[in-house]
């Protein structure tokens, strides 16, 4: 022996005060009771998780304006002519859908648990390192698939809940108004005024919506011009509404938490505390700053850090910012399709005259340049390259999606792409993103193309009546899916700075990069 107290090593007394460490995967024994407190305590978890999730959901005017267009599109597009047992069909198909979504959502929480979790612990009987590893990935999997689900199926329970109160009060308020339809008759000395009350919401009564009185008024006008002047002008200027009361939203969302960021650094004191690791060398040291809990985390790692990895070799260090930037602060590319005019005939009028939907669909695709940042459009050397490029592939001639109900996700996160496509199949979604790669030279990868959700209930196909001997056709104002065609693209590289005007097919926008 050589005479040297080992309990007087810096690295013992440390490991004194932290106590036996134990790894508990490979110390523990697997048991019946076990396996059910695990699975019991990971649900336990979710169940928090999903609270503190609703709990946290805070005041946003970008949310609000969101809800008001909504809102304002849906009493645009909405029936008030419509009878009770109409609406009740469409919340028992929404109920349908909801179950649908409830039986999907325990399917696969149940298939997580008889072919991974359970599999898992027979593993760990044998071979608990192996079993530890299976289990700690299928849960993970298991979580992030069960809490995408249980979003869904909030969002959906939510919806119907607001459209059951919704149909109850229009439904009572227009039952205690045709209850009165005497009284208001006499009132107002108009005996079809109290006709039309009583036939309000009855079977085989006109549909009157906002939207179908202001297609009318416009079918009113005399000479095809004035007709097109007025149907764009109502288009254009609601379509500008929306978009400029997003900008107004985000601004003030984003000075909001501007102002709590200055006022929680003015409130919490920053401070400086000088770390030497090892007393017996004072010139090795670290220099830490922060406040609260954030500055006592940091030291405990940096000492961690230290008694770990002290006079180590550990090789070359790889993760720097610039290797792995920030995604939301890349340049990102934005991609418009609109429903043309021809696209939206859904019928034909009792005056023989092609009826279309009031309300076209549109679709917005956007991806991120990953290897670009602001100093790449200092000039506008990279922006005619890319507004070449898309032009190249979107306007000539102007490219087409089948919008539809059926969602596909394709995500590329190295390479700045996370793409919602709802269209009409799988052919359809692979085509759109294979397009969307092109733009960069971008190999597609078959196995990023993910099926994001199943296919929802369809909007009801348009009635075909005989009303006085005529052939009629009673349009749906609700469709989702259709023909879509690409109108524009611009550029946002943040920080405030204007967008960039890529590409336009529509001749309405400013200073765009791409000229013939």
């Amino acid at each position: 022996m050589s005479g040297i107290a080992i309990s007087q090593l810096a690295s013992r007394a440390i490991r004194s005060k932290i106590g036996l460490r134990i790894v508990g995967a490979l110390q523990s024994k697997v048991t019946v009771a076990g396996v059910i407190s695990y699975i019991f305590n990971g649900a336990k978890m979710l169940g928090k998780f999903i609270i503190a999730a609703l709990g946290g959901l805070t005041f946003s005017f970008v949310r609000a304006w969101g809800l008001f267009v909504r809102a304002k599109n849906f009493l645009h597009n909405f029936n008030w002519n419509t009878t009770d047992a109409a609406l009740k069909a469409q919340i028992d198909a929404s109920i349908t859908a909801i179950a649908g979504q409830l039986g999907g959502t325990i399917g696969n929480a149940v298939g997580y648990i008889s072919c991974g979790v359970l599999p898992g612990a027979a593993i760990y009987t044998f071979n608990p390192l192996l079993g530890s590893m299976v289990l700690q990935d299928v849960a993970a999997a298991a979580l992030d698939e069960f809490a995408s689900n249980v979003s869904l199926l909030i969002q959906s329970t939510f919806r119907l809940g607001v459209q059951i109160l919704l149909t109850w009060l229009f439904t009572s308020a227009r039952k205690l108004i045709k209850s009165q339809s005497k009284t208001i008759g006499k009132l107002f000395n108009s005996t079809s005024l109290q006709k039309a009350i009583e036939a309000w919401g009855e079977e085989g009564t006109k549909p009157w919506s906002f939207a179908q009185r202001d297609e009318d008024y416009i079918d009113s006008l005399q000479g095809a011009a004035l007709q097109n002047f007025v149907e764009e002008y109502k288009e254009e200027s609601w379509e500008g509404c929306v978009e400029a009361g997003f900008v107004v939203a985000n601004r003030l969302d984003s000075f909001i938490a501007e102002q709590k960021l200055a006022d929680q650094i003015a409130i919490d004191q920053q401070n400086i505390v000088v770390i030497t690791p090892n007393r017996l060398v004072p010139d090795q040291k670290v220099i830490v700053a922060g406040s609260g809990i954030d500055l006592r985390n940091t030291i405990t790692t940096t000492l961690a850090t230290h008694q770990v990895m002290s006079d180590r070799d550990v090789g070359v260090i790889y993760g720097t910012d610039d290797e792995q930037p920030v995604r939301s602060l890349k340049p990102e590319v934005i991609l418009i399709f609109y429903q043309a005019k021809a696209d939206r005939i859904i019928g034909t009028k009792s005056n023989g005259q092609p009826a279309s939907s009031p309300t076209p669909i549109s679709m917005r695709i956007s991806f991120r340049l990953m290897d670009k940042s602001e100093a790449d459009f200092v000039n506008d050397t990279y922006a005619k390259q890319l507004a070449t490029r898309i032009h190249a592939l979107f306007a000539t001639p102007p490219f087409r999606v089948d919008k539809g109900n059926q969602l596909f996700t394709y995500n590329d996160y190295q390479l700045g792409y996370q793409l919602a496509l709802w269209v009409s199949g799988q052919g359809e979604a692979r085509r759109v993103a294979e397009k969307l790669l092109d733009i960069q030279a971008h190999k597609f990868d078959s196995d990023k193309l993910r099926i994001g959700s199943r296919t929802v209930t369809p909007p009801k196909a348009n009635k075909n009546l005989v009303v006085l001997g005529k052939p009629i056709e009673i349009n749906n104002y609700g469709q989702t899916s259709g023909i879509v065609t690409f109108t524009h693209a611009y550029l946002n590289i943040g920080n405030g700075t204007p967008a960039i005007n890529l590409v336009d097919l529509t001749g309405r926008r400013k200073n765009v990069v791409f000229k013939l």
